[in-house]
């Protein structure tokens, strides 16, 4: 977990995590710009603890550097963390590290980035600038499903020795032994895991792409993707999770749902299991749909996170189910 430019790690559940780097770092007054596409429950967390805590939050596209930067300009030096996901959750997006790690410098902020999707082994954030790295340990670390955790890594040693430290000391956020055991033996296997997840999901986006009741795939591994460019040059492989539009949107979403067999319904992601959801009505749920649609986010769209069966297997699933 890691990386040479970490100076301090903290593991809890991923929310814990992200509670943890929130409460330690921004006081009253403070100002969050976030990606508009990141997990349902971070977008959840910020809302309601921005409101309480008065805290501003705003989202943005972070695509949109010059829009990006004017944000900062506008708020004139109250923005404390800008906060990404890449690939994102679950559009499917990659965004350039070093280029926000730079903005964020630029105007005396922190960049923080959920890692999640891609790992540790697929993408490395501190070697790009960014400040703090977070990992829901629950996914691909762990690799099996079976208990909660998250990370939260960060560069400054005693900012996370003393503020992050006293939150997660208050806030009793620590990790169930057993957890701890599972995530340690899990851990063990995930340079196979990744590189099996990769090669299954590329076979699948590809299959899913030439698709008739397919309107889009999102996934970086193609060559159609507009990030595809620029996840090639920052990561070391494209992930286990895609996304794609269905012609019929949320009518043919939920036939789907409805059909697979293989497949597991749950909102989760980077297990064994190929597992599908509805963002809309599952993880992304708590997203208004203003945001939702703002961002991609579609009543159409659904996410898979592809397991570690024969690959298949998991298309002729997914080919009797579209029918």
């Amino acid at each position: 977990l890691y990386s040479s430019a970490a100076s301090d790690v903290y593991k809890r559940q991923g929310m814990a995590a992200l509670s943890a780097l929130f409460q330690s770092l921004l006081k009253p007054g403070d100002v969050l710009i976030a990606q508009g596409n990141i997990y349902g429950t971070s977008i959840d967390y910020f809302n309601h603890f921005g409101s309480v805590q008065g805290v501003k939050i705003i989202y943005a596209d972070f695509k949109k550097l010059k829009e990006l930067e004017q944000l900062l300009n506008a708020e004139k030096g109250k923005v404390k963390l800008l906060y990404t996901e890449t690939p994102s959750n679950p559009t499917i997006n990659c965004y350039d590290l070093k280029a926000l790690s730079l903005l964020a410098k630029k105007h005396k902020a922190k960049l923080a980035v959920d890692n999640t999707f891609a790992s540790p082994l697929l993408q490395q954030p501190f070697a790009f600038g960014v400040d703090f790295v977070l990992h829901s340990t629950t996914k691909f670390l762990n690799g099996h499903g079976n208990a909660l955790g998250g990370v939260l890594l960060g560069t400054d040693v005693s900012f996370m020795k003393e503020n992050v430290w006293k939150v997660r000391k208050l806030h009793g956020s620590i990790v169930a032994p057993f957890d701890a055991w599972l995530l340690n033996t899990g851990i063990k296997t995930l340079p196979l895991r990744m590189n099996q997840h990769c090669l299954n999901a590329q076979q699948i986006a590809e299959y899913l792409h030439k698709h008739k009741a397919i309107v889009k795939v999102n996934y970086l591994g193609l060559k159609t993707h507009e990030d595809h460019i620029l996840a090639a040059k920052q990561m070391k492989g494209f992930g286990g999770v895609l996304s794609f539009e269905l012609k019929e949107g949320i009518k043919a979403g939920r036939k789907l749902m409805k059909q697979v067999a293989l497949c597991k319904l749950t909102a989760s992601l980077g297990t064994c299991d190929t597992l599908i959801q509805h963002p809309a009505s599952m993880s992304h749920s708590f997203v208004p749909k203003k945001q939702r649609d703002a961002f991609g986010i579609t009543d159409g769209l659904v996410r898979l996170s592809v397991g570690l069966e024969d690959a298949n297997d998991i298309i002729t699933d997914l080919a009797q189910s579209l029918k």
